[in-house]
């Protein structure tokens, strides 16, 4: 359980730039996608590497919604000490709207 929450960002002092001449590189997003897309090769920032902070971010929020410190198996992605928790890393889509079902025809799942 979580007591007395601050936030991280009070006091926090704004960071510097880092130069050119310390491997530093800036590169336009839209060109770094395109560049993948050309060389066929996955760029940085992608899903697959926001996958594990993703899960850990909803996981603490588990935490913090069900006030528990909670037992988290990832091979099952499932909360094991409290079924109920695991409702709040799932959800109910409409009909018509489940990733199982699709509202194009058509579709396949696929992009």
């Amino acid at each position: 359980m979580v007591e007395n929450p601050y936030l991280l960002s009070e006091g926090v002092k704004t960071s510097k730039e880092v130069s050119a001449a310390a491997g530093a590189v800036k590169v336009p997003g839209i060109k770094r996608f395109i560049d993948g897309v050309k060389s066929g090769k996955q760029i940085d920032g992608s899903f697959r590497q926001a996958w594990p902070i993703t899960e850990a971010v909803n996981l603490y929020a588990a935490a913090l919604r069900s006030h528990k410190t909670l037992m988290y198996d990832a091979d099952k992605m499932k909360i094991t000490n409290d079924e109920k928790v695991n409702e709040y890393l799932d959800r109910n889509y409409r009909k018509g709207w489940s990733l199982e079902e699709s509202p194009h025809p058509g579709f396949q799942g696929r992009i």
